[in-house]
């Protein structure tokens, strides 16, 4: 986070002036952090069309000035209302939380000396989102949403999704409109009409990077992409993001039965796992699969190759000498499990 710190309108590397700033509540979160419109895109003023970065100005879509210089309309911000705040912001504080999404220690103790001030709070999380932004840490801009959305600021949450999520998705009319990236759009182009969809390129202004398909196949569409992108965030509008879950098997049946080349959808399926305890001079094997089941039955053919191997028959697994670790990991190869030691 040192590089958030401004001195003399140049970034300094002091992150004790950042500490020391973290204690004064008049100073406004924008001008310590100077920040720009790199979290929040290119939002403008309805009215004048000059570049937004507050906060409030973002949820309103309308500046200071042309809305009057009047900033009395931020959420208010109770204890209990801040207390749940900082929970969601504790969560992903880097000190516990490795995750993309994990907010600097810095930043939550400037967060933190604001408990009365949903604007400052507000602004301090968009100045970290926006440093991130022109990083290109897509994911940490998408942690900050659903706080910004208890915060009371939807419109400023609504407009991150969109701006940094993989993919965007609203209805109009008849038709669904997908926003997604080149690489991820020929995808679709390419699988869809498999399962009898045609998707179309959207030309119209302002949305030359959608792809439009009739909403009486949004169901088709949700499936694809579940199948195609699991895991992979979404916007949707008026309903916020969501995370793309795993195909069903009743989706999957539906893209067999649609797919005009007949050919089954295959889902990736993680590899079984084999389970070696270590014990004192052996290595004790458990497996999911049955010993006598099909899939494993070549991982015991490499089992049986190793010196000293042994079946228990009461407890029903496998040992080898500990000395047998390459030769394991080569039948584990083999047959396309994975050793899982505990």
């Amino acid at each position: 986070m040192a590089n958030l710190t401004r001195k003399s309108g140049v970034v300094s590397n002091n992150t004790a002036d950042h500490r020391k700033v973290a204690s004064l509540k008049g100073l406004k979160p924008h001008e310590f952090f100077g920040v720009v419109s790199g979290a929040t895109g290119d939002v403008r003023c309805v009215v004048c069309g000059k570049e937004l970065t507050d906060a409030l100005s973002v949820e309103r879509m309308i500046g200071p000035k042309c809305f009057g210089d009047h900033y009395e309309e931020a959420p208010a911000l109770d204890a209990d209302h801040f207390a749940k705040v900082a929970g969601m912001v504790v969560a992903l504080d880097s000190r516990v939380n490795d995750s993309n999404g994990a907010i600097d220690e810095d930043v939550i103790d400037f967060i933190l000396a604001h408990p009365n001030d949903s604007r400052a709070v507000a602004n301090i999380l968009v100045a970290w989102g926006s440093v991130n932004a022109r990083k290109g840490a897509r994911a940490k801009v998408l942690a900050i949403t659903p706080i910004l959305r208890e915060l009371g600021y939807p419109t400023l949450a609504d407009r991150l999704e969109k701006d940094r999520a993989p993919f965007h998705l609203f209805v109009e009319g008849s038709t669904v409109y997908l926003r997604a990236s080149s690489e991820d759009a020929r995808t679709l182009r390419r699988k869809l009409p498999w399962v009898g969809v045609k998707p179309i390129p959207c030309r119209d202004k302002g949305r030359t990077k959608y792809l439009m398909v009739p909403t009486a196949d949004k169901a088709v569409l949700w499936a694809v992409l579940k199948h195609q992108f699991e895991g992979v965030a979404l916007s949707i509008e008026g309903k916020g993001l969501v995370v793309l879950p795993a195909v069903t098997a009743a989706e999957r049946d539906m893209l067999n039965k649609r797919d005009i080349n007949n050919k089954p959808v295959v889902v990736k399926s993680a590899p079984q796992k084999v389970l070696v305890k270590r014990d004192a001079d052996r290595l004790l094997l458990n497996s999911p699969p049955p010993w006598e089941s099909q899939e494993a039955s070549a991982f015991i053919e490499g089992v049986r190759a190793i010196n000293g191997r042994r079946w228990h028959a009461q407890d029903k697994h496998w040992s080898v000498p500990r000395g047998a670790v390459q030769q394991l990991e080569d039948a584990a190869d083999v047959a396309g499990l994975v050793l899982h030691w505990s």
